[in-house]
């Protein structure tokens, strides 16, 4: 047992050696920065410090999006589609690529305790996946202190033992998979307010002309034509089926419908009475007249024997018609003639009756189901009220809470703590004794823990305004503040946010400011290679460039948004709601603004482009690559950069050939993967709808039939690629399809 431990000891002292040995010390960075790509949040990540050749590298980075530049309906888009920029947590991209500036300084001792500082800042290149690794270099004099420092300390390293890394600022963000998605999210939500905009028009077009209509139907219900008002109601109930003025209208057309049918059977009926009235009358004068000459015939055929011929016709013909009731006839005909008219009139009125009540049925219905739809529509916004003001009441108590912390943390981290009193700032130590007066009009802790305050006086007097103190209140030989700079410019920042631009002259060190405090920023990350001529500046939310040499504006401010440069001349830039590319190096319009949406060039020199919900490519003269008509396109596969996989709207994945202009492989599959074997070949596979899977060449010829459910493609394979086939693993040709090593269950 004694052994053993003796083992494990002298294992932790082997291990304690190399560190020594192979020293390496370990910081921890935070770094926040603001407005990079629209982007706002911090990067965190690890140094360590390494004794050969006085290397730091940089790993284990996370990247956490806080804020993007845009409308609160935009963020409210993004938070719907799962990128949540509200949350306090904030938004971690899933990859990303970022570049933080930084300077290396080591703690130096010579009476008193100061920092020496490396000769230049060096950037730290930094993604979700891998990290970096930089060098400094430090001045001689540094150098001859190492020397005489390790005189003391033989087995100890300067910048192990003293040495620091100050994580300054973030200068890149490389987000483009992030930002695409971005683009399309907002894109989609842009199209559909435009949609909502849309419908509302037409819904108040509609109710214009509704309102229009139904003016004219009261008019002509009022003058009583109701031939006129039946076709313009049946109009307007048809433009909007749930207005109330429609149902009123239509219920006092019906009224009035009822009252004129009421009245035509009225006067129908009394027509029909006055013709019956007169038919009896005629009848009775009828049979009155032929009684009286019946009457007569017969006397007359009973007291005489030589009555005529003719009387003894008349006399049969009178007998037969008295004998046939041809009145009794006609009095039933009459009768039945008014039976049917009532019966018609009965039928009517049912039937008008029926269809009013229908009408009132379904809108009553409709007027239901809209109340429904109301009520569901004011729940759900104030469901929505009720999250914004929570998040209100959130946001008011997180910064309360974090002012009370910033306090405290001040005090605990820098012993002191800035302090108001009657409009002026100065600062406090943990005992409330006054360290720096109250006579600044503005005051801040800078990381380092310098205060620094400033005497609003004029824009210009630099160092009569800025000031800088230690923690003990001693005044620092600091008069003025570069907050960045680049060949012989640099730029100024004061204590209101606001930026100017000087210029610098290396042999006497002197500065002359070319423009005022007036910029909300200053940057150089968008001045492209030749960033000593043009810089671009931000101005109430709009880009904008300076012309180094002389500080006029070269473009005012009234581009929307601008890209990155990505090491190409070509930038490009938003105006009046359409993206275009200006060139670096002269800020003129190298292409039109005319897309919905740009990215930057890639070294080949070509760019994605989109209209509406279609992507292509385009050359730096504008051209198109690759038309403007799919829905995705990936970038060329080939080293000639001919080739590319396209989506059409269907959802159909081919492949375009730009170097002929025409499809070189249809767009009928699921799914198009390009593969490299042997001397760069291109092989490519195709997923069919089935989820079949093969492989063909770049002229659509199949090589291996599309019958394998998967195909991969390992490196460490010498030949062939790996196959599966319904539930078994084999080994085949790319180039012929035949199998290299059969196929078997894992």
């Amino acid at each position: 047992m004694r052994t053993k431990l003796q083992n494990i000891l002298t294992v932790l002292l082997f291990c304690f050696a190399g560190s020594v040995a192979f020293g390496q010390h370990i910081q921890t960075h935070k770094v926040d920065f603001s407005n990079i790509d629209g982007f706002s949040g911090e990067v965190n990540f690890t140094s360590s410090r390494h004794s050969f050749g006085t290397t730091l590298k940089g790993k284990g980075t996370t990247l956490v999006l806080k804020n993007y530049r845009c409308t609160p309906e935009e963020k409210e888009a993004l938070k719907k589609a799962g990128i949540d920029f509200w949350g306090y947590s904030g938004y971690n991209p899933k990859t990303f690529g970022v570049y933080v500036e930084g300077r290396a300084y080591v703690n130096m001792v010579r009476g008193y305790s100061f920092n020496r500082y490396a000769k230049s800042p060096k950037i730290l290149h930094l993604n979700n996946g891998l990290g970096d690794e930089v060098s400094f270099d430090f001045d001689e004099d540094t150098k001859e202190y190492e020397t005489e420092w390790k005189k003391t300390r033989p087995n100890k390293v300067l910048w192990l033992e003293e040495g620091s890394f100050s994580a300054d600022k973030v200068t890149e963000l490389h987000l483009s998979d992030l930002k695409n998605e971005i683009d399309r999210i907002l894109y989609t939500a842009k199209k559909e307010k435009e949609k909502e905009e849309q419908d509302k028009k037409e819904a108040e077009e509609k109710q214009k002309q509704v309102t229009g209509l139904l003016s004219e139907v009261q008019k002509a219900l009022r003058s009583g034509d109701l031939e006129k008002a039946k076709p313009l109601l049946e109009k307007a109930y048809k433009l909007d089926p749930t207005n109330q003025t429609t149902k009123n209208l239509s219920q006092e057309y019906a009224k009035r419908k009822g009252e004129y049918v009421k009245r035509k059977d009225e006067e129908a009926k009394k027509e029909l009475d006055a013709k019956i009235a007169e038919g009896i009358k005629e009848r009775n004068q009828q049979m009155q007249t032929e009684a009286q000459e019946l009457a007569t015939l017969r006397n007359w055929n009973a007291s005489s024997y030589n009555m005529s011929t003719q009387s003894k016709q008349r006399l049969n013909e009178l007998t037969q018609k008295e004998t046939r009731r041809k009145l009794d006839e006609v009095n039933n005909s009459f009768e039945e003639v008014r039976r049917q008219s009532e019966a018609e009139s009965r039928k009517s009125k049912a039937a008008f009756e029926r269809d009013m009540a229908a009408l009132d049925a379904e809108f009553k219905r409709e007027m239901e189901e809209l109340n429904r739809e109301f009520e569901r529509e004011n729940k759900k916004y104030e469901e929505i009220d009720k999250i914004i003001s929570q998040r209100l009441r959130d946001e008011q108590e997180k910064e309360k809470k974090e002012k009370q912390a910033a306090k405290g943390e001040s005090l605990t981290k820098y012993g002191v703590v800035i302090e108001r009193k009657n409009y002026k700032y100065g600062a406090i130590d943990a005992q409330g004794k006054v360290v720096v007066p109250h006579i600044y009009d503005e005051m801040f802790i800078d990381g380092d823990g310098t205060i620094k305050a400033e005497i609003q006086e004029t824009p210009f007097a630099f160092k009569n305004t800025l000031y800088a103190f230690d923690n003990k209140g001693k005044q620092i030989d600091r008069p003025y503040e570069v907050d960045r700079l680049s060949f012989d410019i640099r730029v100024f920042k004061n204590m209101y946010n606001k930026y100017a631009l000087a210029t610098y002259n290396e042999e006497d060190g002197s500065m002359t400011f070319i423009s005022k405090y007036v910029y909300d920023d200053i940057d150089f990350e968008y001045g492209g290679r030749n960033a000593n001529q043009y810089t671009c500046f931000l101005q109430n939310n709009k880009w904008g460039y300076l012309d180094n040499k002389t500080g006029k504006e070269a473009i005012p401010a009234i581009l929307e948004e601008i890209s990155e440069i990505n090491g190409n001349d070509m930038i490009a830039v938003k105006y009046k709601e359409k993206w275009g590319y200006i060139n670096a190096n002269t800020i003129e319009i190298e292409v039109s603004f005319k897309y919905d949406r740009a990215h930057t060039f890639s070294e080949r020199g070509i760019a994605i482009v989109g209209i509406g919900d279609k992507v292509g490519y385009i050359n730096k003269q504008g051209e198109e690559i690759v038309p403007i008509e799919y829905k995705t396109v990936s970038p060329p596969f080939d080293e000639n950069h001919h080739y590319f996989i396209v989506t059409n709207s269907s959802g159909k994945v081919g492949v375009y050939n730009a170097n002929s202009k025409k499809v070189q492989i249809p767009l009928i599959y699921k799914e198009v993967t390009a593969l490299k074997f042997y001397e760069e070949l291109n092989v490519i596979k195709v997923e069919n709808e089935e989820s079949k899977e093969g492989l063909v060449d770049i002229f659509n010829r199949v090589l291996v039939p599309l019958k394998y459910t998967a195909i991969i493609y390992k490196h460490e394979l010498k030949k062939g690629v790996q196959a599966k086939l319904d539930d078994k693993w084999g080994v085949i040709d790319p180039l012929t399809g035949k199998t290299l090593k059969r196929f078997k269950k894992k």
